[in-house]
């Protein structure tokens, strides 16, 4: 199967700009109790509870109310465990979402460049201004 050169641009974008499933692990390894791997795969909100509840239970944990940071810490590691397997998925769910997003906008470049018309907040081609007039003739001063 041949690609077009726009799905070959969308596809070389997504594997330089993607995220990569090995560096998700890494993240959920060493920060994942934070949601550190949820950020890096673009799931902001449910990063931002996870960090949250982390918080919580360490600021639990260190006004020695031990027994509220354990009953806030369990679901965090629990959903930690649970995104051992979902990292593939939320990373080939990141993945398509850029593939839409870039789509998107190429077809919307080139459907304006069919009309005529410029994409929004591109510039007008600047012409070169070109003169008919022959330069003025140079003049000596005689003493």
């Amino acid at each position: 199967m041949t690609m077009s050169p726009q799905d070959y641009a969308i596809e070389q974008k997504i594997q330089t700009a993607g995220p990569k499933t090995g560096l998700a692990y890494l993240l959920w390894l060493l920060l994942g109790l934070a949601g550190g791997h949820r950020f890096y795969l673009q799931r902001r909100w449910s990063a931002a509870a996870m960090l949250a509840l982390f918080v919580v239970s360490m600021v639990f944990a260190r006004t020695d109310r031990l027994t509220a940071a354990h009953y806030v810490l369990m679901p965090v590691i629990v959903w930690w465990f649970v995104d051992l397997a979902l990292i593939p998925w939320l990373a080939r769910d990141s993945r398509d979402k850029i593939r839409r997003e870039m789509t998107a906008h190429l077809s919307m470049i080139a459907s304006t460049a069919q009309a005529g018309a410029r994409p929004p907040g591109s510039v007008a081609p600047q012409t070169p201004i070109v003169s008919n007039r022959s330069p003025p003739p140079s003049s000596s001063i005689v003493d």
